[in-house]
C-alpha cells in the first residue's frame, strides 16, 4: 500500500531549517574549536618552547652580556620583551702573539690581565665600518694594527695596561643568532661561542615562548617577528656594521624569512635547516600520514630563498637523521648565486658546527670575504653545482 505524500506545512518547514541551522553552528564551532587546538599542537610539536639548556652550556653563558629587546607586537597586540646573549668577537685572525694572551686572559690572577679581560669581553664595539655594497666582500679581520709587535711567546704582562683590547672587534661584522626548538638561547651558547671565535660580535635572542622572552605559545609569525625586532635592534646600535643571519635547525627557516624581506643584509648562514615543515615532517618515520593539509606552520623556506639579495651558506652534516641532508641540498639548490654548499662529514644535527669548524672557516672567507685567504687544510667547500655523491640518507 502506498503511502499518500505528506506536505509539512510552512511552520514545519521553518522549525526544521532552524535546528538544522543550529547543527550546522553547532558543527561549525565544534571544527573550529578543535583546528583551533589541532594547531596549538601543531605549534607546541614544532616548537616544544621553554627554559632547557643542556650540558655545561649554562656557564658557557654566564660569561655573555645578558641584553633585553622590546617592542610592540603587531601580530599579538601586546608588548613584547626578548632576552638576548651579545658576544663581543675576537677576530680569528689574529696573530699569534694576540691569540696567546687573548687566552691567557682568562687564567692569569695579575691586575694588567684582569682589566684586560673585561674590557675585551664586555666593551661594546664603537667604531663603525661602512656598509658594503651588495655581494661586496667585507675586508679580512686583523689584529696587527691594534697590537704592539711582540714575539710570539711574550707573556701577557708585556702587553701595556691601556692596550685597546676592546678595538680588537670595533670593525667585527654583526651575526645575528637563531636558534632552534626545544633548547632556549643558553642551550646554543657553544656554537655561539664558536660563531664568535669565526670572527663575528654575535647576538643570539630567544624567542617568546623560550627562555626568559614574554610568555606564551610561539607561532611562525611571532618568531619571525622577534627575528626582525632583534635585526632592527643591532641595526640601531651598530649603525654601518655589516651584519650577518645564522640559523641552526628551524633557526634556519626563520633565518631565510628575515633574510627574504630585509634588504640590508650582508650574507646569510643556514645549518642543518629544511625546504619546509611539511618536507621535514614526510621524512620522518610516520611521514606517510596525510598530514600535509593540516600544517598552518608552514616555514616555507625553499619558496623564499631565490629571494635572498646576499650571499647564502648552506651547511649540513652527512650523519644529520633528524633532518636529512637532502633538504639542505634542496634549499641549496633553490637559492640563487652567490651561494655555497658545505658537508660536513660525519656531522649530526648537534655537531656539525663543531666537527666543520675549518670548513666554516672556509667558506666565510671565500664565500664572505671574512677571515683571511680561506685557504685549509678541510675539505673543499662545494661550488654552486656540488656533485650529490656523498650524501647520505636514512
Amino acid at each position: 500500500m502506498i503511502r499518500p505524500l505528506r506536505f509539512l506545512s510552512n511552520r514545519q518547514l521553518a522549525a526544521r531549517a532552524s535546528l538544522v541551522t543550529l547543527l550546522l553552528i553547532f558543527l561549525l564551532l565544534a571544527v573550529g574549536a578543535g583546528c583551533a587546538s589541532l594547531q596549538e599542537r601543531e605549534r607546541e610539536w614544532i616548537f616544544q618552547p621553554g627554559d632547557r639548556a643542556w650540558g655545561n652550556s649554562a656557564s658557557q653563558a654566564s660569561q655573555m652580556k645578558q641584553v633585553w629587546i622590546e617592542f610592540d607586537s603587531k601580530v599579538t597586540g601586546l608588548p613584547a620583551r626578548l632576552s638576548g646573549l651579545w658576544l663581543t668577537a675576537v677576530p680569528a685572525s689574529e696573530p699569534a702573539h694576540a691569540a696567546s694572551a687573548s687566552r691567557s686572559l682568562r687564567t692569569s690572577g695579575s691586575p694588567t690581565a684582569q682589566t684586560a679581560a673585561a674590557r675585551l669581553t664586555n666593551q661594546p664595539a664603537t667604531a663603525s665600518l661602512s656598509a658594503p655594497t651588495p655581494h661586496a666582500p667585507v675586508p679580512a679581520l686583523t689584529l696587527a694594527k691594534q697590537l704592539p709587535a711582540l714575539p710570539s711567546d711574550a707573556p701577557l704582562h708585556a702587553l701595556p695596561p691601556d692596550a685597546p683590547l676592546h678595538a680588537l672587534a670595533s670593525d667585527a661584522p654583526l651575526l645575528l643568532y637563531l636558534h632552534g626548538s626545544r633548547w632556549n638561547v643558553v642551550g646554543s651558547s657553544p656554537r655561539i661561542r664558536r660563531m664568535q671565535e669565526l670572527g663575528f660580535s654575535v647576538l643570539a635572542i630567544d624567542y617568546r615562548g623560550f627562555g626568559k622572552s614574554t610568555a606564551g605559545l610561539p607561532s611562525e609569525a611571532t618568531a619571525y617577528e622577534d627575528a626582525r625586532a632583534a635585526w632592527d635592534w643591532l641595526a640601531a646600535r651598530y649603525p654601518g656594521r655589516p651584519r650577518y643571519i645564522f640559523g641552526h635547525s628551524l633557526g634556519g627557516a626563520v633565518a631565510i624569512e628575515l633574510a627574504s624581506t630585509v634588504s640590508d643584509e650582508s650574507g646569510t648562514i643556514v645549518e642543518g635547516t629544511f625546504t619546509s615543515i611539511r618536507d621535514a615532517a614526510r621524512s620522518f618515520k610516520w611521514g606517510w600520514l596525510p598530514i600535509g593539509p593540516f600544517i598552518t606552520q608552514r616555514f616555507d623556506s625553499e619558496n623564499k630563498v631565490g629571494r635572498l639579495g646576499a650571499p647564502l651558506l648552506v651547511v649540513h652534516g652527512d650523519s644529520d637523521r633528524l633532518i636529512l641532508p637532502e633538504l639542505g641540498r634542496r634549499l641549496f639548490e633553490a637559492a640563487a648565486e652567490p651561494k655555497a654548499f658545505v658537508l660536513v662529514q660525519g656531522g649530526n644535527h648537534y655537531s656539525t658546527n663543531n666537527i666543520g669548524q675549518q670548513q666554516y672557516r672556509a667558506a666565510i672567507s671565500r664565500l664572505f670575504g671574512l677571515g683571511g685567504s680561506g685557504e685549509s687544510d678541510a675539505t673543499p667547500m662545494a661550488d654552486s653545482t656540488p656533485p650529490k655523491a656523498g650524501v647520505k640518507g636514512e
